[in-house]
């Protein structure tokens, strides 16, 4: 069994014995060996499953192959890179929004002034 962790490349040196089978910019999708008690099949249910996971006792991705951990991780990867760019386009477009209020707000201000003035 093989098991694929996704990380920043800056942890990369707390998994040394896993290796890099995928990156986009900062993150790494990382393989390595895993065992049948750390898989989906070994518990009786989600909430459990879940809870090792978040221990640490389990692992979250597992895959019978490398193959099929390096075409997970690829789509993985992919996907949080699509994910990334539409929140750092939304932000954009935030603040795109808030400086033309912040200039439509000033222009107001700035004609109210100039009505009052006559």
């Amino acid at each position: 069994m093989k098991r694929v962790v996704l990380l920043p490349l800056s942890e990369a040196a707390q998994f040394p014995d896993l290796e890099v089978i995928a990156r986009d910019r900062n993150l790494a999708a990382f393989v390595g060996n895993s065992a049948f008690g750390r898989t989906r099949v070994a518990y009786d249910s989600d909430e459990s499953f879940f809870e090792a996971v978040a221990r640490g006792f389990a692992d979250r991705y597992t895959f019978r192959s490398l193959d099929e951990a390096v075409s997970f991780a690829k789509a993985k990867l992919d996907a949080l890179a699509l994910a990334a760019q539409q929140i750092e386009e939304s932000l954009k477009s935030d603040k795109q929004r808030a400086s033309a209020q912040q200039t439509l707000t000033e222009f107001a201000q700035k004609g109210e002034g100039a009505v009052r003035a006559h």
